[in-house]
């Protein structure tokens, strides 16, 4: 947190405060569908998972204690499934070109 002088505290910050901000940077940039912290937390998980790491990795880095849980949140045969996530994904990456026009406006 940061105080009123402007200097870091070290205090824990409420989700329902961080949930707040995630919302307020998503929808300044008008990106916002209803995202919440608990998705990205997931969402990063699938993304370690198909990147190779180990589930006792992935559930140390998002703070799971229990292995089921991992196994709940990750699905990943879901995610890789014909006509599934993964794929829809991968029809809408844009090109190399198109980056470049999006990184220099």
């Amino acid at each position: 947190m940061i105080s009123s002088a402007g200097k870091i505290q070290n205090k824990q910050i409420a989700n329902s405060t961080l949930q707040s901000r995630l919302r307020c940077y998503l929808q300044e940039v008008k990106i916002y569908s209803g995202e919440t912290l608990h998705s990205f937390r997931a969402g990063l998980a699938i993304t370690l998972a198909l990147s190779g790491s180990q589930l006792a990795d992935i559930m140390e880095h998002v703070g799971w204690r229990h292995a089921p849980t991992g196994s709940h949140y990750l699905k990943v045969a879901q995610v890789l499934r014909p006509e599934g996530p993964s794929e829809l994904l991968s029809r809408h990456v844009p090109s190399t070109q198109t980056l470049a026009v999006l990184t220099l406006t």
